[in-house]
């Protein structure tokens, strides 16, 4: 290959991770409003460190008297190549898997200083759709608030998250974030 179509390939490719990114942030307002996370599963274990940072500062920056945000976690056992069960050998569903990595995440990081979350583990979903359709029905089921929600996911599945969200559940008020991964 060229250095010149090198450099086209590289610009084209980083065009494409750049638009998948649908740059939420977490305002005062949103912050003091999130009733809960969800965190839609996979094989990328970034996924859940994300998430623990993310309910890390929600929980310290939201206003004296709230209750700290829920955690949701939606994954089953994977399919395709891409499953953890296939990549990492897990024998139990994703979901189950990142649960477990953030909640240590977050007693590693607060040092006993916040209080244990409030987690759900729903671990029948395969994708996307399912991701959504189940988190919504495991809220309802469970009397949970949904009015704000943060969605962690991969990087570049930002803005297909948004939206099957927004067209399956399009009552919550949501951001979707991700680690922050460069494309190089």
């Amino acid at each position: 290959m060229s250095a010149d179509l090198a450099v086209r390939v590289d610009s084209a490719a980083q065009l494409v991770w750049d638009y998948h990114h649908v740059l939420h942030e977490l305002d005062e307002d949103f912050i003091n409003r999130v009733d809960g996370i969800l965190v839609f599963c996979s094989s990328d274990i970034s996924v859940a460190d994300c998430a623990a940072d993310i309910w890390c500062r929600v929980t310290r920056e939201q206003r004296t008297g709230k209750e700290p945000p829920y955690l949701l976690f939606s994954g089953g056992m994977g399919t395709g190549m891409h499953s953890g069960a296939n990549l990492m050998g897990w024998t139990e569903p994703e979901a189950q898997i990142l649960s477990n990595r953030t909640k240590d995440k977050i007693l590693e990081a607060s040092d006993g200083h916040l209080p244990v979350p409030n987690s759900l583990v729903e671990a029948r979903a395969a994708n996307t759709g399912e991701n959504t359709d189940f988190s919504r029905q495991l809220i309802a089921d469970s009397n949970l608030s949904d009015r704000a929600l943060i969605i962690v996911q991969k990087p570049f599945m930002e803005r297909r998250t948004f939206a099957t969200v927004k067209r399956r559940w399009p009552e919550p008020d949501i951001r979707v974030l991700s680690a922050d991964i460069p494309f190089d």
